[in-house]
């Protein structure tokens, strides 16, 4: 199962947290070790793995739970004009979420790419 990161938050202490390659979280039963497949996958709403102090799944980990990282990387920009109430208006959103105002806009792109 291809994943963009995994992790581990002390607020979970039986699961870690995966990222699906549709930029989707999920909570995964850590024990017993074996090949994750969908039926695993508890849908998880709470705050990113990186605002918990997450730490990642360790490498080696993969393996056992037939992970793939997709290593993807967000590298282009695009500049977009925007008023200063529209602005104010998504930043309040963002707020409203617990996230920043980038991380909220590439939530909005994903959901329109990949639903």
């Amino acid at each position: 199962m291809k994943i963009i990161n995994a992790w581990f938050v002390a607020e979970y202490p039986n699961e870690f947290i995966i990222e699906s390659a549709e930029h989707k979280l999920f909570l995964v039963k850590i024990a017993p070790y074996r090949q994750i497949t969908e039926n695993d996958l508890i849908p998880y709403h709470g705050y990113h793995p990186k605002k918990l102090k997450g730490v990642s799944l360790h490498k080696p980990l993969y393996e056992f739970y037939g992970l793939e990282k997709d290593i993807e990387k967000a590298t282009e920009t695009l500049y977009i004009k925007v008023t200063l109430s529209e602005k104010n208006a998504i930043s309040e959103k963002a707020d409203a979420e617990g996230k920043r105002l980038t991380e909220y806009l590439r939530n909005v792109i994903w959901d329109i790419i990949y639903e």
